[in-house]
């Protein structure tokens, strides 16, 4: 059996129901907004960052480096060694920021 359209008055009172359920839905927003306290918050955020660096292996054992920054490292074998890159990094850019705030 085909569906058949709603009449104008079903259409109508869809419309309203819509219309009201929206106003409420603004209503709770407004009220969040009147209860949020708008108080700064200091939080850690670890950021992740993509590096171009070149691996080689000489003298039995995988050696690291990048151009853009000093950190050369060591490992037994390519995982350690990127292994300690990633931290040479991090190490390397905690060290700058923790000096420019001293500046600051």
């Amino acid at each position: 059996m085909p569906k058949s359209h709603p009449t104008y008055f079903e259409c109508r009172l869809m419309l309203r129901r819509c219309r009201v359920a929206t106003e409420r839905e603004r209503e709770r927003e407004r009220e969040r907004e009147v209860l949020m306290d708008p108080q700064a918050v200091k939080v850690p955020v670890t950021a992740s960052i993509t590096m171009e660096c070149v691996f080689w292996f000489e003298n039995d054992e995988w050696t690291g480096a990048c151009s853009e920054l000093t950190p050369t490292v060591h490992g037994s074998d390519f995982e350690e060694a990127k292994r300690q890159m990633a931290l040479a990094i991090e190490t390397h850019v905690n060290t700058f920021v923790r000096k420019r705030k001293a500046v600051a």
